[in-house]
């Protein structure tokens, strides 16, 4: 979808220090966080994940491929365990404030299901955790609108619903 580049990535296409600084003071480029860059055209939210130390995931990703969702609440981003060193995501400066301080941040610490992407978790995860970020009728109009944009085919719903607790297959039976 949207390409992260490390600063060593770019220095091995040939790129001089003094030209991904250039390429940064420009615009060309955004420094979301140390060592971490993206294209100047990628989605605000997707850098902001990536600030945060993330994956952009649940309703945020969703929400910038199209795919309806009610609310979007605020940003959500997929963390691994493990991770540490968490900014703002309006800042790569600050640290991540306290639970208190994360106003519109939503973090998802589940396992992933499919292979996610650099920046991304994979369509597949975004959607289960969508089903569990919303209202039930919610989330049916969010796994509908997957399927008729072709972010997903009909087949993988399978998939969605398999990762689910046992509790959420009644979505299953009210989408038919």
């Amino acid at each position: 979808m949207w390409d992260i580049w490390t600063r060593a990535e770019l220095l091995a296409t040939g790129m001089t220090k003094r030209a991904l600084a250039a390429a940064v003071q420009q615009g060309e480029l955004v420094r979301a966080r140390r060592d971490n860059y993206l294209s100047w055209d990628a989605p605000p939210s997707l850098i902001q994940a990536v600030r945060v130390g993330g994956r952009l995931g649940c309703l945020s990703l969703l929400a910038v491929l199209g795919v309806f969702v009610f609310e979007d609440t605020g940003l959500h981003v997929h963390m691994e365990r493990g991770d540490s060193r968490m900014r703002s995501a309006e800042s790569r400066r600050r640290p991540l404030p306290g639970r208190a301080g994360r106003k519109r941040l939503v973090l998802h610490w589940h396992r992933f299901i499919a292979e996610p992407g650099r920046g991304t978790v994979a369509v597949i995860d975004a959607l289960v955790q969508a089903v569990r970020c919303q209202q039930p009728r919610h989330a049916i109009a969010t796994l509908d609108s997957a399927v008729q944009k072709r972010v997903i085919a009909r087949e993988q719903l399978a998939e969605v619903f398999a990762a689910l607790p046992q509790r959420f297959a009644v979505l299953r039976e009210a989408r038919r």
